[in-house]
């Protein structure tokens, strides 16, 4: 057993003594013996709540008028949405709980991702929390009907965001000091999802799943994988103890096995309920193709650790199985069947494509000529409601040989002189907006929108072009069955007419997502901010950089680069003092550092002039 224990603390905004009094402990073994020194600040973020209601706000505000310039005259709602895509997602329309066994109620519905309540003798056991409180809270809502018990124990499966943001809801409705478990390793998808790209995350995150669609007024298909949740606040706990292996374990007189396994993320943990014959698997399933890969881009997806997790279920021949997505698997022939006509897609997929790349075949050959088998193809569990089977094949190509497939790729001119060459050969910019807007009347929005972003790569202002593309991918959205490649479609047409600002939407995700960083995380991510072109020659700046008068570091502008270093690099000419917030509150874009000066919201000393030239390259 490779279990680690931790405190459980709360973490409020304020950050009050008491709150930070209690973070004070360390790791420990099954022994309760210390298996690390952590310092007070390392395991001080148990709860952190990051006011995701401003997102809401954010969107409600837009106004119904604005929905109109989401789609032309002649596109309604109901005919931008594949009739069997809304068909498959009518299935999340109505929150349910569902006793699947006698004490095992699952949430089904009530979030993008299902969770799960266990009744043990006292109180319960809840495994996931959903992605916003409000899905947790209506589903705890209903069950208050019928028991008052606490939760004695939270179980996480994975650090995905859909699955941890109920968290704090569910420690305030918990008994004192309730052990919050989860897979070894819980942070390592968190500390990727904070990184330097965290806005571009965040913004996939919420065009793939379509969130900002209902509030201009546009129709959402559903998920595929479960409802558009209601956007609330999220707050996540810390886990108090971390799971290594498969672990046999006894809460509140329920004995439940914790295995951990690769899914969608490699730090995924399993649930199996021996007694009741009830599995938890988290998202080893989701009622669709599997989310092999993802446009989303996830480094540490492995298919293989997938199927691994997927034999270990099926050898545990359960009666139920309650996924983090999709369809409840009712009666021990639907789970085997359904785990094991996941478990060969994965496996036929990963395969073939690394034979096809062993033969020398292509990306795009690849993608062209690949094809599920009939009996897989026709599965109604295996449909690409959710990512494209091409997405899928894709990131599995690039994952394997990055970017060079063929010589082509290594030989080839870059896509912007190649759509100069190809409107060449065309005859000219009108003779390709007139078969961008032939390829759109003969049924054919992909070539259209190919060619309307070649337009668009020679000249961004081109009106006409952009038009043709917006037309092509409110097409797009109406054919296709994958609800991921309808969202992204309908949310890019809504950002390039203006009706959506995506940057302003995420703020609270990208402050959520700053939490876990430290200060000098936090300054040396401005790296990626940082407009090398606009630099003049011979220009160097010397900047010292204090947080809440603590020193972190200095920023240096030498060259073409913006470097932070802890060390003195560079001697000074101004230096800067800004409280933490503040500092938060420049990563995740709601200010900025021109307007934190002028706002004394950044102390400045020294060089003004300094100062205000790296806020102009910043900007």
């Amino acid at each position: 057993m490779v279990i680690c224990r931790r405190r459980w603390v709360r973490y409020w905004a304020s950050r009050s003594a008491a709150g930070s009094s209690a973070c004070n402990s360390r790791y420990r073994s099954a022994s309760d013996e210390p298996i690390s020194d952590r310092s007070l600040e390392s395991v001080e973020m148990t709860i952190y709540s990051m006011f995701w209601k401003s997102s809401l706000i954010a969107l409600s505000a837009i106004s119904l008028h604005a929905a109109a310039l989401a789609a032309p005259a002649d596109q309604t709602q109901d005919n931008l949405i594949n009739k069997d895509l809304l068909d498959f997602n009518k299935q999340f329309r109505q929150p349910q709980l569902v006793t699947v066994a006698p004490g095992v109620t699952a949430a089904f519905a009530y979030s993008y991702s299902n969770f799960t309540f266990i009744e043990g003798k006292t109180g319960l056991i809840l495994v996931d929390t959903g992605w916003f409180e409000p899905g947790l809270a209506n589903a705890l809502a209903e069950l208050r009907r019928t028991t008052r018990k606490p939760i004695v124990a939270i179980i996480i499966t994975h650090n995905h965001e859909d699955h941890t943001g109920g968290g704090g809801l569910a420690v305030e409705s918990a008994v004192p000091d309730v052990p919050i478990y989860a897979p070894a390793n819980f942070d390592l998808q968190r500390k990727y999802d904070a990184g330097p790209t965290r806005l571009l995350i965040q913004r996939r995150n919420f065009a793939q799943t379509g969130l900002p669609l209902a509030a201009i007024g546009q129709q959402t298909a559903g998920a595929s994988v479960g409802p558009i949740p209601e956007i609330g606040v999220r707050r996540e706990v810390v886990p108090t103890i971390m799971v290594g292996a498969p672990t046999d374990i006894e809460i509140d007189g329920v004995k439940l096995r914790l295995i951990p396994g690769g899914s969608d993320v490699s730090e995924n943990m399993m649930v199996w309920y021996p007694e009741r014959r009830v599995l938890m698997s988290a998202d080893i399933v989701g009622g669709i193709y599997p989310y092999i890969e993802t446009p989303r881009y996830e480094p540490r997806r492995d298919p293989r650790a997938l199927v691994e997790t997927l034999s270990a279920a099926l050898a545990l021949r359960p009666q139920v199985v309650i996924p983090g997505h999709g369809r409840l698997l009712r009666g021990e022939d639907d789970a085997r069947k359904t785990l094991e006509a996941n478990r060969e897609v994965v496996e036929y997929t990963v395969d073939q494509v690394e034979r096809r790349l062993l033969e020398g075949q292509s990306a795009e050959e690849i993608v062209h000529g690949f094809h599920l088998p009939p009996h897989l193809a026709s599965n109604p569990d295996l449909q690409p409601y959710y990512h494209t089977i091409d997405w899928v094949l894709r990131g599995l190509i690039s994952k394997r040989v990055g970017y060079y497939s063929e010589l082509l790729d290594l030989v080839r001119a870059d896509g912007v002189t190649e759509a100069g060459e190809l409107v060449e050969l065309a005859g000219g910019r009108p003779a390709v907006i007139d078969a961008a807007r032939a390829a759109l009347t003969r049924d054919n929005p992909r070539w259209a929108a190919r060619l309307a972003r070649s337009l668009l790569y020679l000249n961004k202002e081109d009106a006409e072009a952009k038009s043709l593309w917006q037309d092509s991918l409110l097409a797009i959205a109406a054919e296709t069955k994958s609800v991921n490649e309808r969202n992204y479609a309908l949310t890019e047409v809504a950002e390039s007419k203006g009706v959506i600002n995506l940057d302003r939407q995420l703020v609270a995700g990208m402050a959520e997502g700053a939490a876990s960083l430290s200060n000098a995380a936090l300054l040396f991510a401005f790296k990626t901010r940082f407009r090398a072109e606009d630099v003049k020659d011979g220009e160097n700046l010397c900047i010292a950089v204090a947080v809440g008068g603590a020193p972190e570091g200095f920023f240096q502008v030498a060259g073409s680069t913006l470097r932070f270093a802890s060390s003195d690099p560079c001697r000074p000419a101004a230096s800067v003092d800004l409280p933490r917030k503040t500092l938060v509150a420049l990563y995740a874009k709601s200010t900025d550092w021109r307007t934190a000066v002028d706002r004394g919201e950044v102390r400045a000393s020294g060089d003004r002039q300094q100062i205000l030239r790296l806020a102009q390259l910043l900007s």
